[in-house]
């Protein structure tokens, strides 16, 4: 390895050079380069780093649009993200709240996790706020994946890398085609995924959180969907995706899964089984003072199909 900040990886048909160098692509099948280069003619239409787009639905769809540098997580994509997440959280007290959060990427890498020549210059300086400042930041978005309380949803169609695979283990739900895979693979580069790591083995568990951190060995979207890092797997993950999300904001109340995704993150976090009944038993109850709860029950015995007032 001549640089310590560059590495090649061949992740099933192509070649990535992750750190200061370049994607290298080798021969891959015709639905990745379809992909990659209808992705390509999208991004040139608009330059920002985060594509956004609210439908009339409420479905929020962000698209990661860095794909010349295989997504990676710079300071600027990272505070677009961060920003757009608590504009998010506060449009439910809005007359058109954003419902549900589809999280998406341009070309066949979804993200290579941090810039690594932004993370280079960083930490040269002999101040470290500005190194510590963007780990703090990093850490911050990924937690308001799990804490707003719009349901988030990752389309993942290509390679995710160290913060690109936090990125997706931070998610509620994550929807991945047969070209995704996963790696974690700071240990080449002499940086253990530390912040990775915190999403990762709540997803997948102890054992193969740490295959991955140690070797920084790649698994494909089925091993992922097997230790539970993805939902579902699909042809076009952005498509069903899009599904799911339409079935969330026109189907089911946004108030009902609000305290829903709150409760749930709570009693997963308490270790003991009866503490974490200590968090959902009340929940239940006050779940039931809730107008749509009543509403919903009421259709369901009287046979009708609820429509649900988001309170």
């Amino acid at each position: 390895m001549k640089s310590s900040l560059s590495s090649v990886y061949a992740i099933r048909n192509v070649t990535i050079r992750v750190g200061l160098g370049r994607v290298i692509p080798r021969p891959y099948d015709d639905r990745c380069r379809a992909m990659s280069s209808s992705s390509a003619s999208t991004s040139h239409q608009d330059q920002s780093p985060l594509l956004q787009k609210l439908d009339s639905t409420g479905i929020l769809t962000l698209t990661l649009n860095r794909p010349n540098q295989r997504n990676a997580l710079n300071r600027d994509l990272l505070q677009r993200l961060n920003t757009t997440l608590k504009d998010a959280a506060k449009s439910v007290e809005s007359t058109s709240p954003v419902r549900v959060i589809i999280l998406q990427s341009h070309g066949y890498v979804f993200s290579s996790g941090h810039d690594l020549k932004e993370l280079s210059e960083f930490s040269n300086l002999e101040d470290r706020t500005a190194v510590e400042q963007l780990f703090d930041l990093c850490s911050d978005t990924m937690q308001l994946f799990q804490t707003i309380p719009q349901p988030t949803i990752c389309a993942v169609e290509g390679f995710a890398a160290g913060a690109g695979c936090q990125l997706v283990a931070s998610c509620d739900l994550v929807v991945a085609s047969s070209l995704a895979s996963f790696q974690t693979p700071g240990v080449t580069l002499g940086l253990f995924c530390h912040t990775p790591a915190v999403p990762l083995v709540r997803s997948i568990g102890k054992k193969l959180a740490m295959d991955m951190l140690l070797t920084g060995r790649t698994i494909s979207a089925s091993e992922a969907l097997n230790h539970g890092l993805v939902s579902r797997m699909a042809k076009n993950a952005q498509k069903e995706a899009a599904k799911i999300a339409m079935t969330i904001a026109t189907e089911r109340s946004s108030a009902v899964l609000g305290m829903g995704k709150e409760i749930f993150h709570q009693q997963a976090a308490e270790s003991d089984l009866n503490d974490a009944y200590k968090v959902a038993s009340p929940a239940m109850a006050k779940n039931m003072d809730l107008y749509d709860a009543k509403h919903g029950i009421e259709c369901f015995l009287g046979k009708r199909n609820p429509q649900f007032q988001d309170k």
